[in-house]
C-alpha cells in the first residue's frame, strides 16, 4: 500500500526523518511505501476483526513517531493515521 502524504510538509523534513517515517511505516503497514502528493487518502468505516487489526497497526505506529519531534512528529502521525485508513479500506 502507498500513504500519501502531504508534499510541502515532506519535503520540509530531512532525509533521516523522512526516513525514519519511512521505516515507521513499513513496518507497521506491512510493506507500505510513503509518496509526497498533494491530496486525497483513503478514508473508511467498517467493522469486524481486521479493523481491529488495522486500529492497532495504527496505534503502534502512532506510538513510535512520538520518538520524532516537530514537523517530522506530525508527518509521521499524520502518516500512521492515513496507513490505518487505507488498512481499514481494504477490510
Amino acid at each position: 500500500m502507498t500513504i500519501k502524504v502531504n508534499t510541502q510538509d515532506w519535503n520540509a523534513l530531512t532525509a533521516s526523518e523522512q526516513s525514519e517515517i519511512s521505516s515507521i511505516m513499513s513496518a507497521h503497514f506491512d510493506g507500505a511505501t510513503i509518496e509526497a502528493a498533494d491530496g486525497g487518502t483513503a478514508i473508511a468505516d467498517v467493522g469486524g476483526f481486521c479493523t481491529i487489526l488495522c486500529n492497532a497497526a495504527e496505534a503502534a505506529a502512532t506510538a513510535l513517531c512520538s520518538k520524532l519531534s516537530g514537523t517530522a512528529q506530525q508527518v509521521c502521525v499524520i502518516a500512521a493515521q492515513t496507513g490505518g485508513d487505507l488498512c481499514r479500506s481494504r477490510c
